[in-house]
């Protein structure tokens, strides 16, 4: 019965495992929603416990396969008809028990290191958007600037910029000046 709930926590890892690894938008979306369950206390504790679990199934797993072949019968007689039989049946469950609680408690790690991951990358990407965001009032603000600057630049040039009709009149003083010192000599 616990090896029958282990193999079907087994199969809800590799599925959980298939969804998270998928690169689809949709998906993203999902696992995004599903981020606060993942940060609630009482699931990493549940998670916890299902690893330590995990790890004790593991741990007598293998002190079944390697369990002495007398340790079973220790009356030699009966353990002459039967033992061979026995014996390959208890180290084929407990191979198997290896297997499964072996993966499941893979699978679990996989699962909480994808999860920091997910989060590391969205919190990466709330950064990279806060930045950007920045990036884009710096860069409005320098061109309202450099706008303000031109504009400014050229009301300086144009005020330096004599007006046509005080160009004439102090080409005619300049005439004057010059007929009135010519006439003198």
């Amino acid at each position: 019965m616990l090896w029958r709930l282990i193999e079907f926590l087994l199969l809800a890892e590799v599925a959980t495992v298939i969804l998270l690894c998928i690169p689809l938008p949709m998906w993203r979306k999902l696992v995004l929603k599903c981020l606060p369950l993942f940060r609630n206390p009482n699931l990493r504790k549940a998670i916890m416990a299902t690893q330590f679990l995990c790890g004790v199934l593991f741990l007598d797993a293998l002190i079944g396969v390697y369990r002495p072949k007398h340790q079973y019968f220790p009356d030699r007689r009966q353990a002459a008809v039967h033992d061979e039989h026995h014996h390959m049946v208890r180290k084929f469950r407990a191979e198997r028990n290896i297997h499964i609680s072996g993966f499941c408690l893979l699978l679990l790690f996989l699962i909480n290191r994808l999860m920091a991951f997910i989060l590391e990358l969205e919190e990466t990407h709330k950064k990279l958007n806060i930045k950007t965001e920045q990036v884009q009032l710096l860069s409005d603000q320098l061109e309202a600037r450099a706008a303000a600057t031109a504009e400014e630049r050229a009301h300086r040039a144009h005020e330096r910029q004599p007006t046509s009709g005080a160009r004439d009149s102090g080409s005619n003083v300049r005439r004057r000046a010059v007929a009135a010192t010519t006439a003198e000599e």
